[in-house]
């Protein structure tokens, strides 16, 4: 969850059903909300988890690497890698970091290191 919120996270730290939150500011607008749902924290009480809060640097950061890779995510679609990072954890087999988006959500993506070019040939393409 974003950390600007989090209302999973805070529930599960009161022993709550669900919680509401005072919302921060985050660019993860996909997933930031500041009421938590009993079935998101009984998802992960159930399952032994736990709910890491990321702050938008972190996803950002998440979000730069996975376009290295050739993914393209929006902010929300990052926070899952975030979280994996920020757990600091080794693991003896793989691992799955699920991308929960696309970057056509959020189209600035990427605008102010990739400018668009436009009139290219094929040429221009091919060279």
């Amino acid at each position: 969850e974003p950390a600007a919120g989090g209302p999973n996270a805070r529930a599960l730290a009161m022993g709550a059903p669900a919680a509401i939150v005072e919302l921060g500011a985050s660019d993860a607008y996909g997933i930031a909300g500041s009421v938590g749902g009993h079935r998101g924290v009984l998802a992960v009480r159930d399952s032994g988890g736990a709910a890491l809060l990321v702050t938008d640097e972190e996803m950002r950061a998440a979000q730069r690497d996975l376009a290295r890779q050739g993914m393209w995510q929006e902010l929300s679609g990052a926070a899952g890698l975030a979280g994996y990072r920020k757990l600091g954890e080794e693991f003896d087999g793989p691992v799955v970091c699920v991308a929960t988006s696309s970057g056509f959500k959020d189209l600035g993506v990427g605008d102010e290191r990739f400018p668009v070019r436009t009139g290219l040939t094929v040429a221009d393409l091919t060279s």
